[in-house]
């Protein structure tokens, strides 16, 4: 365990990873999955908060329930021993990071839309 990493540094580990595993009992969208999609690191993840709406289950990464060690430790080994899985999961992350839903301007713009929208209707 390393502890805290720095934003300069946490790339490297990122490029060092084989497989980033985020096993959150509750999350938000966090940032650290998209980091690692984002450095073709493959995701595994539990299915709470916001990561259902990033990582899709055998798609992109894989979905586990929380509080399952026997899944987590299933699904771990499953993505160790398939170069192949890994592959199709960095490959679909890609897509997935360069989606227009997930793309800064087009959530600035959405987010600037709303806001007049709202001023429209008030």
């Amino acid at each position: 365990m390393t502890g805290v990493i720095s934003n300069v540094e946490i790339h490297k580990y990122y490029q060092i990873a084989d497989v980033f595993v985020l096993p959150s009992y509750t999350e938000g969208t966090p940032l650290s999955i998209l980091e690692a999609m984002a450095c073709g690191v493959p995701v595994l993840a539990t299915n709470v908060g916001g990561i259902p709406e990033i990582v899709k289950n055998h798609m992109n990464g894989l979905l586990i329930f929380p509080k399952n060690e026997i899944e987590l430790k299933k699904s771990l080994k499953t993505l160790i021993n398939s170069e192949n899985l890994r592959r199709k999961f960095i490959s679909n992350a890609y897509e997935t990071i360069n989606n227009n839903s997930l793309n800064m301007e087009n959530k600035i713009k959405i987010l600037i839309k709303l806001y007049v929208d709202y001023e429209v209707y008030k």
